[in-house]
């Protein structure tokens, strides 16, 4: 971000004091029109963005370059265009463009991808001229994928005259429900969010065997639900969790490791798995508390998992709890500017409103207590308006910020998503991958996990997810998937994308501030994490791992239970460590052993189970024999 002058910082905060005051006003008293409310919302964000984002690294942070001013004003005026003759160009996609709609379509287009690329890259800007290239070249590629290509007019003009084009589902979600999500995250974030969680984890795990580690484990998931973004909430709560496990004797790579797990977590564990489980209902068509539901079991794994090989590891070196840490407090006031909203935000989703005026109303109420519990309104007016004011305004600026990036991204995704379907090329993919799997579920899995997991190399997990879902979930539906379990495939292995090597952002951001070996932090982090890479398969053979309705609930109960056993001999493996340290093969034993029970078919899962506890049984017979000191 630039760091601007007075006169540009007080600009850029009206714009997003009016951003959020038009965000808070459409929830509250009802929504545009679509092409409307999307418009007005992506002007604000366009321009915001060229004002803050420098178009590289090297460019000066504290002037706004001539071109970057022209680029917010035309992406405006693109957006204000549509507002003002919505009725006109969105609701009449047949009327012929004119020049002015050509040439806004062209400039939007460019600047919505330039926007993405200075928000996550050059992937948006790849990915895009691939399609495009696809739909403009089609007659001219073989065999299937051959077809009789489109003119620029015909897609600039689905892409700039419909709401499936750049006004589609994405942007219609970052309009909607992700800005509203991102000034509910800011305002907790700004009521001492992170901190507070923390305190939450020590009070909870903070005396048992490796404390520290669990609390950093416990603290990044809580918040991590919350804002859904695995970078931000590694800064957010590193600066609390790294200094904490350093000092309580872990090494920089299970530090750096366990920070970045917790922070990927929150994305997928209930009751709001971040802007994820939102996007997810919005496209499926279903209720959030479905996919909440849906959630629970996996995300029980997840963390049960990543909580037992670190009580392990740090039994195994001697790493216990703090006393102090359990001590420390949490005041009445903590407790009600952080549980509260989330409490009211659930309340309402719970009752049938929409997630939207939820998120509105627990925003706003929550800065209400925030108000009443922190501002010294007994030193008289002016203090309580100076700091009413300090607080209002850096939740704004705050918000603004985390629209640009989530619109940025979302946009841009839709703008490949609108290529991907004009051309064809999401269909064709679909029937590849159903044609290379040779109508094996089973292969077809994989070759959709190393899908999802390359394209959140280069992209947050949210846009991974939301192009993955759009090229994915078809074929694995067309093979027998339910909606549900073919979402969720692709939404965790988005999700766990962040740390996957080589490319880990999550992993990257968590081994800066511990300052360990980023490579050997990322594969750590897998190992940890390794019930959670077999879980998805688990539950698209079981679909009772998700619970929905029809599973059969012996099948449900034994998966559980089965995945369960599985998730504890994994993690034990990776600790390398019970009673008395594992060898090599007792350590692969339990990794292997482990990885059949999460699958849901009974006789390799019990006769897993049953090789798993002969070799509990001799590990305790021979834990006298063998022993590590303690260091």
């Amino acid at each position: 971000m630039r760091k601007l002058s007075k006169a540009w910082r007080n600009f850029i905060t009206i714009f997003s004091v009016l951003l959020v005051g038009f965000q808070i006003y459409t929830a509250g008293f009802g929504i545009l029109d679509d092409a409307l409310q999307r418009s007005i919302h992506l002007s604000f964000v366009l321009t915001l963005c060229f004002l803050l984002k420098p178009a590289s690294k090297k460019q000066a942070l504290d002037k706004v370059p001539i071109y970057d001013i022209l680029f917010s004003m035309i992406a405006a005026a693109a957006c204000i265009y549509v507002a003002l003759m919505n009725k006109k160009l969105v609701w009449n996609p047949l009327v012929w463009m004119n020049p002015m709609d050509k040439f806004f379509a062209f400039a939007l287009c460019i600047l919505v991808l330039e926007a993405g690329r200075r928000t996550v890259g050059y992937v948006f800007i790849v990915m895009a001229a691939i399609f495009l290239g696809y739909g403009l070249f089609g007659p001219y590629f073989p065999g299937m994928w051959k077809h009789k290509g489109f003119t620029l007019d015909m897609i600039f003009q689905y892409f700039y005259h419909t709401t499936n084009g750049v006004w589609g589902t994405m942007t219609g979600l970052s309009a909607n429900l992700l800005a509203m999500f991102g000034i509910f995250g800011s305002m907790l974030s700004e009521t001492g969010g992170a901190e507070t969680f923390i305190k939450i984890g020590q009070k909870a795990v903070g005396k048992t065997i490796g404390g520290a580690g669990k609390v950093a484990l416990v603290g990044s998931g809580l918040f991590g639900m919350i804002s859904g973004q695995p970078v931000a909430n590694v800064l957010a709560t590193g600066s609390f969790t790294v200094p904490m496990m350093e000092r309580a004797g872990y090494s920089r790579e299970w530090t750096a490791s366990t920070v970045a797990i917790g922070s990927t977590g929150g994305q997928i564990m209930p009751p709001i798995m971040g802007a994820g489980a939102f996007i997810m209902a919005q496209i499926i068509g279903v209720k959030y508390s479905d996919i909440a539901k849906a959630a629970i079991f996996p995300a029980f794994l997840f963390y049960a998992g990543a909580l037992i090989a670190i009580h392990y590891q740090s039994k195994r070196y001697g790493i216990r709890g703090s006393e102090a840490q359990v001590n420390e407090k949490i005041s009445a006031r903590q407790y009600v500017t952080i549980i509260a909203p989330i409490a009211i935000f659930l309340f309402f989703v719970i009752n049938n409103y929409s997630t939207v005026l939820a998120a509105c109303y627990a925003s706003v109420i929550g800065f209400l207590l925030y108000l009443l519990c922190y501002v010294p309104w007994k030193e008289g007016a002016g203090a309580a308006v100076k700091v009413t004011g300090k607080s209002f305004l850096t939740i704004c600026d705050e918000s603004a910020k985390a629209m640009i990036s989530m619109t940025c991204l979302m946009v841009s995704a839709q703008v490949v998503i609108v290529f991907i379907n004009f051309s064809g090329f999401g269909l064709k993919l679909s029937d590849l991958i159903v044609s290379l799997g040779a109508g094996n579920l089973f292969i077809c899995l994989i070759m959709a996990m190393i899908v999802c997991i390359i394209l959140g190399m280069g992209l947050p997990a949210t846009a991974a997810y939301v192009i993955g879902a759009a090229v994915l979930v078809p074929p694995l539906v067309q093979l027998g998937i339910t909606v549900m379990a073919a979402h969720m495939f692709v939404f965790y292995y988005s999700a766990l994308s962040n740390i996957t090597p080589p490319v880990c952002s999550a992993v990257y951001v968590s081994s800066s501030l511990a300052k360990s070996n980023w490579f050997k932090t990322g594969i750590l982090s897998c190992m940890i994490a390794l019930p959670v890479f077999i879980i998805p398969f688990a539950f698209v053979y079981c679909n009772g791992l998700l619970l929905m309705a029809g599973s059969s609930a012996g099948n449900t109960i034994f998966a559980f239970v089965s995945a369960s056993i599985g998730v504890y001999a994994v993690s034990i493996g990776v600790a390398g460590f019970k009673e008395r340290t594992f060898s090599k093969w007792e350590q692969a034993v339990c990794i292997l052993a482990g990885a059949v029970m999460v699958t849901p078919f009974v006789i390799p899962s019990v006769t897993a189970i049953v090789i798993f506890m002969v070799l509990l049984i001799y590990e305790k017979k021979t834990a006298g024999k063998r022993t590590e000191a303690v260091t």
